[in-house]
């Protein structure tokens, strides 16, 4: 039960993320957003652990792990933020949202018993989120044109694949490291890694960094809310099922529709509560067994 609270804190900090993500994509590069946010997410970690005598740094049994978690996250923040920009959602959104099935299936090749109802449900709240995004009507009618050519089709899919496996392979070696060290400490190491790769990603692809003044408040409440989700998916690691933490937050896109259904008045018609409805109910069985 406490992974899958968890798992819905990240998923409802990852859609606050996400709505802001679509504002500020249209007006910025995604390299320097995606670095004021990763900076700004981390700052907030260190605040955090340091008012609370927490530490910094972690063992060194702990360093393989946390690179791999870091490299790993450093992808899917990739992955995510060109997906997103090439478009539509209903394309990408349900690609990325599969990471669970990575998830469970590292779970299981390392020993954890899966049942075959529990992948059904894991597969259940996949499909509700696919649904919701399928059937959004709200979808700009520039990314819809640009959706119809075969290539620019391709490198959305093929960005939101990058990103589903960053994702399920973060939280793999997130949730390994929390075996030798604190949670909080393990993503604060992690997130600091993916902000140095960022930074030399940035150098070899000649990216400049570009952001307005009045952006910058947008961005810094994604840093906190990334940093947020991020930290509460890692810190189910030493849970029992920490696996459902990384499933459950997969229904972010959901909770980024829903959101922009009550502070944008975007319509939700009825094939996407159905969505909801089907994702939520997997959420419960996971939540009683």
């Amino acid at each position: 039960m406490e992974a899958i609270t968890l798992g819905l804190i990240a998923a409802l900090a990852w859609g606050i993320h996400d709505v802001l993500l679509r504002y500020i994509s249209q007006q910025t590069s995604i390299y320097s957003a995606m670095l004021v946010v990763l900076i700004s997410g981390t700052f907030f970690q260190f605040v955090y652990l340091t008012s609370n005598s927490g530490p910094l740094l972690i063992e060194a049994r702990a360093i393989p792990t946390t690179l791999g978690s870091g490299v790993a996250f450093l992808v899917a923040s990739v992955g995510l933020y060109k997906a997103f920009e090439i478009g539509p959602v209903r394309l990408v959104a349900p690609i990325v949202a599969s990471y669970p099935v990575v998830t469970l299936t590292i779970a299981a090749m390392g020993g954890k018993p899966i049942t075959v109802f529990q992948c059904l449900a894991v597969l259940t709240i996949i499909s509700g989120v696919s649904a919701v995004a399928y059937f959004s009507r709200q979808i700009n009618s520039d990314l819809a044109e640009n959706a119809q050519q075969s290539r620019q089709k391709a490198n959305a899919i093929i960005w939101a694949i990058i990103s589903a496996l960053g994702f399920s392979g973060s939280f793999a070696f997130g949730h390994a490291a929390t075996s030798f060290d604190l949670e909080l400490s393990i993503t604060f190491t992690s997130r600091v890694i993916a902000i140095v790769l960022l930074i030399l990603l940035m150098l070899i692809l000649k990216k400049r960094f570009q952001t307005r003044i009045r952006q910058m408040p947008f961005l810094l409440l994604m840093g906190l809310m990334d940093s947020l989700a991020h930290a509460s998916v890692i810190s189910a690691g030493r849970l029992e099922n920490a696996e459902y933490s990384a499933v459950v937050a997969s229904t972010f896109g959901m909770v980024t529709i829903l959101l922009a259904w009550i502070f944008l008045k975007e319509s939700m018609n009825k094939l996407q509560w159905l969505g909801v409805l089907v994702a939520f109910s997997g959420i419960g069985y996971l939540t009683v067994n």
